[in-house]
């Protein structure tokens, strides 16, 4: 989204992993090859202070993770199906354009305008079909006791569709997993009211690796 920048702000010391470019009215990181931005990589001066925090360089990660906040720029291996008529997308709570009739104004880890990251779809106003954001695989080890699967979710505005949850063993396909309804575990049509709401899902035994899959239709 578009800012009013104005130069006197305090030049951005250097950071580890990576190094700051800074003109007197902005600031960006970038990242040494093998290491990945944490947090934001764009503040803008409006003549006093910075819009937001610069972010960090870290290691990327080989491995999978069994929680995300999204502030990583991996987004800690989820992908999005691209789709012509939108995708997933991670977006910043500063930096991107946020709608007042379909929100989130902020993201659920920071509860701020100014900090954060999360993800969000976006369509074209004639978009149909769904999009789904895949999570990496997880070892089926994990369902092996008391397994469960927390997430938050913003569902605001009047042309709301679906969101749809569902656990897929890695050997089922996109259109598998539709086909059989024991593979969804969450499903809400609609808008839901203008706040983050969270809710928990439980992970039956597997026999196998599987994901996680958000399908927004």
């Amino acid at each position: 989204k578009p800012f009013c920048a104005k130069s006197g702000c305090q030049e951005y010391e250097q950071i580890e992993n990576g190094f700051v470019l800074s003109s007197p009215m902005k600031a960006k990181i970038t990242c040494l090859d093998g290491y990945g931005l944490v947090g934001n990589r764009i503040a803008y001066c409006d003549g006093k202070k910075w819009s937001t925090q610069l972010g960090t360089c870290g290691l990327r990660s080989q491995t999978w993770n069994d929680s995300c906040d999204f502030e990583s720029e991996d987004m800690c291996g989820w992908t999005a199906e691209q789709s012509f008529w939108g995708t997933w997308k991670r977006v910043s709570a500063v930096a991107d354009f946020h709608s007042e009739s379909t929100g989130p104004q902020m993201d659920h880890t920071f509860q701020s305008h100014s900090d954060g990251h999360y993800v969000r779809m976006e369509t074209e106003s004639d978009a149909f079909g769904s999009y789904h954001f895949l999570s990496p695989f997880y070892p089926k080890e994990l369902s092996f006791s008391t397994a469960c699967f927390q997430f938050h979710y913003f569902m605001f505005g009047s042309g709301v569709g679906s969101l749809l949850v569902s656990i897929k063993p890695g050997s089922v396909t996109m259109q598998g997993m539709f086909n059989t309804n024991n593979f969804i575990k969450f499903e809400k049509t609609g808008s839901q009211g203008a706040r983050w709401l969270q809710h928990t899902i439980a992970i039956d035994e597997m026999d196998e690796d599987f994901q996680v899959v958000f399908t927004a239709t």
